[in-house]
């Protein structure tokens, strides 16, 4: 597909799965897959993301990344965070296991 193709892009918790290894970022796929996504995007493109998260009062993982953690990933692929984020308190996000949430963020390609 050519660049600058989507006006939208939804990714449904896929991402922070993709070759989560520490490489340049705690997630390098989450960022690979980003950088890929701005270039696919339009200009005022969106990229939706909900992922599962780690809470920010537990500890993270590869794959189970604190949401502010997440956000700078994606930010360092040339995005920029649509609305405001407050993540240091547990009640932003939805609480699945006792340590794990969902969160669900929008993205517009810095471009």
């Amino acid at each position: 597909l050519p660049d600058d193709y989507f006006d939208v892009i939804i990714d449904g918790c896929s991402l922070i799965h993709f070759n989560p290894t520490q490489n340049q970022y705690f997630n390098q796929g989450l960022y690979d897959s980003s950088v890929i996504i701005n270039k696919k995007l339009k200009k005022d493109g969106i990229f939706v993301i909900s992922s599962d998260l780690a809470k920010p009062t537990d500890k993270e993982s590869n794959e189970w990344l604190h949401p502010n953690t997440f956000i700078e990933i994606v930010e360092a692929a040339q995005f920029k965070l649509l609305g405001d984020s407050n993540f240091s308190d547990t009640d932003d996000l939805f609480d699945v296991k006792g340590w794990l949430s969902i969160g669900t963020f929008a993205f517009t390609p810095v471009k």
